[in-house]
């Protein structure tokens, strides 16, 4: 972690290799919460199409039919969760990072042109600072 101190205070500034880190971290909760979410629904799908199949027995297809309760009830109650849950994490990590980077970029603009503005002053221009009258009541 690369920190810098100014006037007293401490930024962060994180390194390029850091926000890369970060970028394939959210890529692949993204990637990870689609696969968990497509196949779920590719099973139930399968077992949707066993049931309405008229090759097995009476007992296999209760067991499939008991399978597709299962499912449904562990998509509803957990994956959909985890997989909204990874999706969100995952698009928040590549959001910020991208605002993080927007950010940096801003502020070392703004230092560089700051600094540039601050030495050409000295050398070319003169600041001139007009006075005011004060507020006169009537």
């Amino acid at each position: 972690m690369h920190e810098k101190q100014t006037a007293g205070e401490q930024r962060f500034v994180p390194q390029p290799k850091q926000l890369q880190i970060v970028t394939l971290f959210g890529i692949l909760l993204l990637i990870f919460g689609t696969g968990m979410f497509i196949y779920s629904l590719n099973l139930i799908e399968e077992n949707e199409q066993i049931l309405n199949s008229t090759e097995f027995t009476l007992d296999k297809l209760w067991d499939f039919e008991s399978s597709l309760n299962w499912w449904k009830n562990v998509c509803a109650t957990l994956i959909l969760p985890l997989t909204s849950a990874f999706m969100f994490i995952g698009g928040i990590t590549l959001s910020a990072q991208a605002i993080m980077q927007i950010v940096i970029n801003k502020k070392l603009t703004k230092t560089n042109l700051e600094n540039a503005n601050f030495c050409f002053s000295k050398k070319q221009t003169k600041i001139q600072i007009k006075k005011e009258k004060p507020f006169e009541r009537s």
